[in-house]
């Protein structure tokens, strides 16, 4: 009681000092307190007219609807009420719920119950692995992660209150594996995460189901297990009923989840906030947990169940717009906050790894070293940072092209045209209509074009007879690159031309090194017509070429075969 006493003292401290951003979701959990406080009931209408929120849309029960849970306020509830009483009697703050001491009192929830929760595992991982590395571990985790953001920079959403009680199931939970069950507590904290999250079943499911089977429960534990979970469940229950009409529902509706199409490689890999890509010590916390397989496989085992449960359904998710895996306004990974446990845990044992096996540590040093080294010698060869410095912002851009050309060519030999789309995700990951010319218009005149452009065949751009700007192609031609989430036909449309003193020029269009399409240019501009099969396309990069039959020396010597202004896609 004294550490979660001295614990909840700092994290008023930290709260008074920071100034959070309340927004995103953050009102759709604060309203839970404000209102239940000072207007004894969940009809939201008026907290949403104070923050300006146009008139949402009411609940079959009459009320105005709330798609957001219930589980945070009830940990921010004691920070709440203290803050009451301090605007009630201090009088320098209005007392009406929206004032600076309620924000800082939800902030310091949030820190604290993460706090406490880490602290808790902490305490229960050191007794398996040690204590600088579960520490270690631990501090790492939290900075390395989107638990920093959701501590200090947006603490009234869920995620690091989510995050804080996983750690403490994760600790009760070892806790009862050795025999010290304290199975209220553990199925109380269940039932709070499921009222934060109703996601977090993904992790409590599994290891609970692995609890049970290795070390079966008396009756009465199983018993004190359930009032547990049902106790901390419960306020969402209640929430759920007085909202929506039933204690068991998905406010989003039945459309909120298409289980049938989880994107699963979207979640863990793309650039777009996915997991092992956001959080690159997610990939060191995997081998640790590979290392600590060894000693427990029955916690592997229901680790890699909520990995890989809670990947299907983040990756599920459907939007107002279509698929919303990556979780919209978010900073990174933000829907894996409940697997962070496992993050710690993970890098703890990767930490106890290294520093007892120096061969390990040494091989794995060794290995970064050569590699990094490797890179450099690759791209002093392709002739960067020849006659001068190296700057390290360069040096490390160029590592990681060369990494992306080395998984390219490894997965592509693995896997095909699958491998080289899951290589592009990971290091890349834009997509034309997505994030690239989302009309389909790629304006090869520009800076934003060059980014399609792909080989040496490209030359400068220059200005028409015309005095519009077109860029040169070289003898016997130039590549695009067409980046797309999945093949589908594509009708093209080229605009170009042929140099003025070419008597004539045959255009021949290839994609991925098979001819679609072949073109005389004659004088003036030229509109080439032609589709892109969806046999032909596939995710990720698609390489579109444009050969030439003939050219004329430019004034530098440049063997110049055709000057391009635009490819037009649907």
């Amino acid at each position: 009681m004294r550490t979660l006493l001295v614990l909840a003292c700092g994290s008023l401290a930290v709260a008074l000092l920071v100034e959070p951003e309340f927004r995103a979701d953050s009102p759709s959990y604060f309203v839970y307190l404000r209102s239940f406080v000072f207007d004894h009931d969940l009809d939201f209408a008026n907290e949403w007219e104070h923050w300006g929120y146009p008139p949402q849309e009411r609940t079959p029960t009459g009320l105005r609807r709330n798609y957001h849970t219930v589980g945070p306020a009830i940990v921010w509830s004691p920070f709440f009420l203290l803050a009451h009483c301090v605007a009630s009697l201090v009088g320098s703050w209005p007392a009406d719920g929206y004032s600076r001491p309620y924000i800082v009192a939800v902030h310091a929830g949030t820190l604290w119950v993460f706090a406490a929760g880490v602290l808790a595992l902490v305490r229960a991982v050191e007794k398996r692995i040690g204590h600088w590395d579960s520490r270690l571990a631990a501090v790492v985790a939290t900075g390395a992660s989107p638990a920093a953001y959701y501590l200090l920079v947006v603490p009234a959403m869920s995620h690091a209150v989510v995050a804080g009680l996983a750690c403490a199931f994760a600790a009760l939970w070892l806790d009862a594996r050795a025999g010290r069950g304290r199975w209220l507590a553990l199925g109380l904290t269940a039932g709070l995460l499921a009222a934060c999250r109703p996601q977090t079943i993904l992790l409590t499911g599994p290891f609970l189901l692995a609890l049970v089977v290795t070390r079966p429960p008396a009756w009465t534990d199983g018993v004190r297990l359930g009032v547990g979970g049902f106790a901390g469940f419960a306020p969402q229950a209640v929430a759920w009923w007085v909202l929506f009409g039933s204690p068991f529902t998905l406010p989003q509706g039945s459309g909120f989840l298409d289980l049938r199409a989880p994107h699963l490689l979207d979640v863990l890999f793309a650039t777009d906030k996915a997991l092992f890509n956001w959080v690159p010590l997610a990939w060191v916390a995997l081998v640790g947990s590979l290392f600590g397989m060894r000693r427990d496989r029955i916690a592997f085992a229901a680790g890699l169940a909520a990995l890989g449960g809670t990947a299907w359904v983040n990756g599920s998710v459907m939007g107002l717009s279509g698929p919303d895996w990556a979780g919209s306004d978010a900073f990174g990974p933000r829907r894996f906050d409940l697997l962070f446990p496992l993050f710690v845990v993970g890098l703890a044992d990767a930490f106890r790894t290294l520093r007892r096996n120096p061969a390990v540590g040494s091989a794995l040093l060794g290995a970064a070293a050569i590699a990094w080294n490797t890179g450099l010698v690759r791209q002093y060869q392709a002739g960067a940072h020849r006659d001068g410095p190296a700057p390290l912002a360069a040096v490390a851009a160029g590592q990681i092209r060369l990494s992306h050309q080395v998984a390219d060519r490894v997965l592509g030999a693995l896997a095909g045209r699958s491998g080289r789309a899951l290589a592009y995700k990971f290091f890349v990951g834009q997509y034309l209509y997505y994030d690239l010319a989302l009309d389909g218009r790629i304006d090869l005149t520009t800076r934003a074009g060059e980014r399609f452009l792909v080989g040496p065949g490209w030359g400068p751009v220059q200005p028409g007879d015309d005095g519009e700007p077109a860029r040169v192609v070289f003898h016997p031609g130039a590549c695009l690159v067409l980046p797309l989430q999945r093949g589908t036909d594509l009708r093209a449309a080229l605009t170009l031309r042929k140099p003025r003193k070419l008597s004539a020029q045959e255009a021949r269009i290839e994609l991925e090194g098979k001819w679609i399409h072949s073109e005389s240019l004659g004088e003036g501009w030229h509109e080439i017509h032609f589709v892109l099969s969806a046999s032909a396309l596939g995710p990720g990069e698609n390489l579109l070429c444009l050969r030439f039959r003939d050219h004329l020396r430019g004034p530098e010597g440049g063997q110049v075969a055709a000057t391009v202004r635009r490819l037009q896609l649907p």
